[in-house]
């Protein structure tokens, strides 16, 4: 398992569970009978934001793309690729805060967070884990 460190933060993202990325599998499948490959990098991600959602301390922010890409070892077209179809199936919601930036200039600066939020179908594929 691949373990990266944010370089906004020292905290670990969280590991990805090979059970959870199964069942995130069989969820895909569950949906999309038409699908012709077992979705691995999609049930990896989905995986992956659900975690990030269940963390101890609450929510934690979606890295940047790049990061995640790096982490989990898949494409930030594909990222990209997962996300707007899940949130247009209405599988995750987007929630977006502005914080204050540390950039010194004439004018404010701002930081943008951006969290995944998963649906509870998404969330109960990982509960039936633990």
């Amino acid at each position: 398992m691949v373990r990266l460190m944010a370089h906004s933060d020292q905290n670990l993202w969280p590991e990805i569970d090979p059970a959870a990325v199964d069942d995130f599998i069989d969820f895909l499948f569950s949906i999309d009978e038409k699908l012709c490959r077992p979705p691995r990098q999609a049930a990896k991600l989905l995986a992956f934001i659900v975690q990030l959602h269940t963390a101890p301390g609450g929510p934690r922010p979606f890295p940047t793309r790049k990061q995640v890409a790096a982490h989990l070892g898949i494409s930030v077209p594909t990222i990209d690729a997962v996300i707007n179809l899940h949130v247009a199936e209405g599988n995750l919601t987007t929630r977006t805060e502005f914080v204050g930036g540390n950039v010194k200039q004439r004018r404010a600066s701002a930081k943008k967070i951006r969290y995944l939020i998963p649906s509870p179908v998404l969330l109960s594929i990982l509960g039936g884990l633990r």
